[in-house]
């Protein structure tokens, strides 16, 4: 991506990488269903047609405010001694 030439090419200039990371991030985490990889198809293709980068991060940003993200959290191993068997008898 240009982003990237952009950022080596102007270091000074993080106003730019202050934006980007948080979309880059949250692109990472959210879910990807069909109908949002069909909208970021389609942000890639304009993309790929103009060559307009900043238009891009800023369509992606839009499409990003309001999707929800993955929390992920580590599952504890299983632990036998912690089993318990629980049983009810029902009295008819």
């Amino acid at each position: 991506l240009q982003i990237e030439h952009y950022l080596n090419e102007f270091p000074d200039d993080d106003s730019i990488e202050k934006f980007w990371e948080p979309v880059k991030n949250k692109l990472i985490s959210i879910p990807h269903t069909k109908k949002r990889l069909q909208v970021l198809r389609k942000i890639w293709g304009q993309y790929k047609k103009d060559g307009n980068w900043k238009n891009m991060i800023k369509k992606l940003s839009n499409f990003l405010m309001e999707k929800g993200t993955f929390k992920k959290t580590i599952i504890e191993p299983f632990d036998k001694s912690k089993l318990q068997l629980i049983t009810i008898d029902f009295v008819s």
